[in-house]
């Protein structure tokens, strides 16, 4: 198989995947997403809720627990839609760079 590849020259990773390699490429883009996502909510999650706070004259939340309180409905939408934005992206941007040699080899 690494023969094979080596043949191929400058063509594209894309073309020469199998079907099964570009499933778990694909499965990879969508998971890094929604880590990506859930990551984001997990650190902005409660410098929002200070923010909220502050800005609503209510003294700053006095545990962990309070900053966190109320974050798994966002973590739930962010990294399903983290997910959905990379995953797509990823799959779009193999697809349209399939047909076209590497910039740099």
């Amino acid at each position: 198989a690494s023969e094979r590849r080596k043949e191929a020259g400058p063509r594209m990773l894309a073309e020469r995947d199998s079907p099964r390699e570009r499933a778990t490429i694909s499965l990879h883009s969508f998971l890094a997403g929604s880590i990506a996502g859930a990551v984001g909510t997990l650190v902005g999650h409660p410098l929002d809720t200070l923010k909220v706070h502050a800005q609503a004259g209510r003294r700053s939340p006095s545990s962990l627990r309070c900053l966190f309180r109320g974050v798994g409905t966002p973590l739930i939408g962010a990294g399903a839609l983290q997910a959905a934005n990379l995953g797509v992206y990823e799959n779009v941007r193999r697809r349209l760079s399939a047909d076209r040699p590497p910039l740099l080899c």
